[in-house]
């Protein structure tokens, strides 16, 4: 079987159980849901950002002249719907369940660079279906630190703020400090 249906596969069922209120029948929703999200993950091998599943390991990376087109990161889409996260969150004040995405990329050279980045999407319903809203979170960026999210709940996301000091290891950063973030508001608290 082909990875690509086989992460379609998957990934729907990952949708479908967070956001299915009668496992006995699809809910429709969840698979529009499913269908934006692999529509984004298309678009974004297309435009080289991430690396296809087939050269999504160290070897690829290893051969001249490989890289060129490529993210700098050698970035690739997780393979397992336990590397996707998804929250059921509330945008449109609406009956119409949204969603928020996150994951961590598969490095694919081998390396360790990409730990610490979190790709933040929201799955935002529109006109009778869904698209992905890649770069909401951009607003909030930090000059020095960066953001990860953990979870959302209703129009709030929580999540962590990380600093990292010029003599910190690459595995610990010195400055961690929980977050909030209020999309009705659109506004972030960082706690002391």
């Amino acid at each position: 079987m082909d990875i690509a249906v086989i992460r379609f596969i998957l990934l729907g069922s990952a949708v479908m159980l967070l956001l299915s209120c009668d496992s006995s029948e699809p809910n429709q929703p969840a698979l529009d849901i499913e269908i934006a999200l692999n529509n984004w993950f298309e678009l974004q091998i297309e435009r080289g950002e991430f690396v296809t599943e087939e050269n999504c390991n160290p070897h690829f990376f290893s051969e001249p002249d490989t890289l060129s087109g490529f993210a700098y990161e050698a970035l690739g889409i997780p393979l397992s719907d336990e590397d996707i996260e998804m929250y059921q969150i509330d945008l449109g004040n609406d009956t119409i369940p949204d969603a928020l995405i996150l994951f961590h990329p598969v490095q694919c050279d081998g390396g360790a660079a990409a730990r610490w980045i979190q790709y933040q999407l929201l799955a935002v319903s529109h006109k009778g279906g869904y698209y992905i809203h890649d770069s909401y979170f951009k607003q909030f960026d930090t000059e020095r630190g960066f953001i990860q999210f953990s979870r959302g709940e209703g129009t709030v996301i929580y999540g962590n703020y990380y600093e990292f000091f010029d003599d910190d290891p690459a595995c610990c950063p010195s400055v961690k400090r929980p977050l909030k973030l209020n999309l009705r508001t659109n506004s972030m608290e960082i706690m002391k």
